[in-house]
Formats: structure tokens, C-alpha cells, sequence
């Protein structure tokens, strides 16, 4: 496949090092108390880092099994984008929501002979492919296509949410499974449909960095940010 013409970003990332981004507490989730600093100390202590802690195929859910995290209402809605990924060279999208700060939503690695094969042809190292990813409305989720890629697990795709200033956790209360919003919010990992309507979890799914959630991405598909219902 001939490479076509690169598109250029032009969203910014801001640096997420401060969970708080000079807003208050309660702007960060709409829960009764604070959770957003009490958050990042209990994925800390669940996952004691970024290791795998799942391994694809041992849990396998469905739709109306997990709870996907919500978005707030207010929250500036992310926009679907286009792009062409290299085999030659990295390449890093990073989608925000479309607020004064551009605070960030997802960021996707593509790093250097990630991509395998289409449609079951297998691409060389000269060759290219046009991705879009199109992020779901009012939840922590986006479809990446083209249909029939897929990722090499030596060099795989890696995905990374970040939630902490827009995300409403109130949707665990839905469930008895989590005593707390923090509770739920500790449990979030990628998951992936892998059949319709059935999810497991991404591979290496965990805590990376503050209020952010990464995992390796196997194929194009549906991707969410969840724990079980």
C-alpha cells in the first residue's frame, strides 16, 4: 500500500502530572466527596504499577455485565479523527476534548512496525494504512477502524485513556459489586469487543500515570474503559 498524505495533529495535550488542573475537587467527579487523590493511591495499591495484570481470555463479558465509565454532562464532546500510520516510523495520535484547555481524552501509540496485516494480507515494513478512531458520545470508549487490521505483538499499538478531570463515576451505583465510586474507579480497565457483544480485557490493562488507564491493542474494534457489573 502507497503511503498518502500525512496529516498533521493539531490537538495539544495538556500535562496531566496534576489530577486537580487548577479546578476544584468537585468539578473532577460528580460524587459527594472528593475521590480524585484517594483514586490514584488505590490504583496504586490495587495494581502496584503498570504490570499485566490481566491475560486476555480469562474473563469474558457482556455488554450489560460491565459498567462503562460516563462521561459529565458538561463534558466537551471529543472528535473523531483521521490519520495514516507508518510502518517506517512512530506515530502518536492524541485526541482532547474541544475545551479552552484541550484536556486530553485518549492518546494511541503506533510505534515503528506495528502494523501486521489487513484483511489478512500482511504489510511490509514500506507500507501504510489510513486509521480512524471515532470516540463514543458521553462514555469512555471509541471505535478504531479500518475493519481488519490488526497490531504486532512485538511492537503493539498502546492505548491510553485519561479521565481524570471529565469523568462521572456515579454510574457504579448501579452495581452492589463496589462500596465506593474510588472502589469502582480503582477496578477501570480497557476492554475490548472481540465478538458482538462480548468483551475481555485488553493486555497489560492498568493504571499509567495519574487518573489514566493504558493497555496494548490487538486489531481494530470497539474499545472501553469499564469494570464488571
Amino acid at each position: 500500500m502507497s503511503p498518502g498524505p500525512e496529516i498533521h495533529e493539531t490537538t495539544v495535550v495538556r500535562d496531566c502530572s496534576s489530577p486537580l488542573h487548577g479546578v476544584p475537587h468537585d468539578r473532577q467527579y460528580r460524587v459527594t466527596v472528593p475521590i480524585l487523590g484517594a483514586l490514584s493511591a488505590a490504583l496504586a495499591m490495587v495494581t502496584g504499577g503498570c504490570s499485566d495484570l490481566t491475560m486476555p481470555g480469562d474473563t469474558l463479558l457482556g455488554t450489560d455485565e460491565l459498567l462503562i465509565l460516563a462521561m459529565q454532562a458538561e463534558a466537551p464532546q471529543p472528535l473523531s479523527t483521521s490519520f495514516w500510520v507508518y510502518n517506517s516510523r512512530q506515530t502518536v495520535q492524541r485526541l482532547s476534548h474541544p475545551d479552552a484547555q484541550l484536556i486530553p481524552f485518549l492518546e494511541l501509540t503506533f510505534p515503528g512496525g506495528c502494523l501486521a496485516s489487513l484483511n489478512g494480507n500482511p504489510l511490509a515494513g514500506n507500507d501504510s494504512a489510513l486509521v480512524t478512531v471515532d470516540p463514543w458520545h458521553r462514555q469512555y470508549g471509541f471505535t478504531l477502524s479500518p475493519p481488519g487490521l490488526s497490531f504486532n505483538a512485538s511492537s503493539p499499538l498502546t492505548a491510553k485513556f485519561f479521565f481524570g478531570f471529565y469523568a462521572d463515576a456515579s454510574v457504579a451505583d448501579q452495581s452492589g459489586k463496589y462500596v465506593s465510586q474510588r472502589e469502582y474507579a480503582a477496578a477501570l480497565e480497557i476492554w475490548h469487543e472481540i465478538t458482538v457483544a462480548q468483551w475481555q480485557t485488553a493486555k497489560g490493562s492498568g493504571p499509567a500515570g495519574i487518573d489514566a488507564v493504558a493497555a496494548t491493542v490487538a486489531a481494530t474494534g470497539d474499545y472501553v474503559l469499564a469494570a464488571p457489573r
